[in-house]
């Protein structure tokens, strides 16, 4: 799994840590990961079967994060308020940010699904997709255009 680093945690994270502080109370960022990682997979396919599309707005988008990670952080819902960076490349300042990876990936996903098509981000491997993401962070959306055309059906 990838590790996040982030600028500041005094507030967000245990002390000495740089563990988001969440509703689990786990203290060890593996473990934290490995129960993060379960409970938001199950929450994606429960919100894929039973979120409908009707108003795409900011108030929906941020109802699929704090759907997505209620159960695990305080915080779910909200904008986030930490620098975080992973695999090297850093993620939008958190002044300049409204949004999540994971809630990007079902606002897609139930896009295009309300389009009557399907979309299986199981068809690509997350490493290549990683690099999608990076090179488009970095102004080439080129390779991410290509990997949604892989997995869009």
């Amino acid at each position: 799994m990838a590790v996040y680093s982030m600028d500041s945690c005094s507030d967000n994270c245990y002390p000495g840590t740089t563990v988001l502080v969440n509703k689990l109370d786990i203290h060890e960022q593996k473990e934290l990961d490995i129960a993060e990682k379960q409970i938001t997979l199950l929450r994606a396919i429960q919100a894929e079967q039973s979120m409908s599309f009707d108003n795409p707005d900011l108030n929906f988008y941020l109802s699929i994060h704090r759907f997505l990670f209620e159960d695990i952080y305080e915080w779910a819902g909200m904008f986030r308020n930490v620098n975080i960076s992973k695999k090297g490349t850093v993620f939008c300042k958190a002044d300049q940010i409204k949004g999540n990876g994971r809630t990007l990936r079902l606002f897609i996903t139930l896009l295009v699904r309300n389009t009557k098509r399907n979309i299986s981000f199981a068809d690509i491997d997350p490493d290549i997709l990683m690099i999608a993401t990076i090179h488009a962070a970095h102004g080439d959306i080129s390779m991410l255009k290509n990997v949604f055309e892989d997995i869009i059906h």
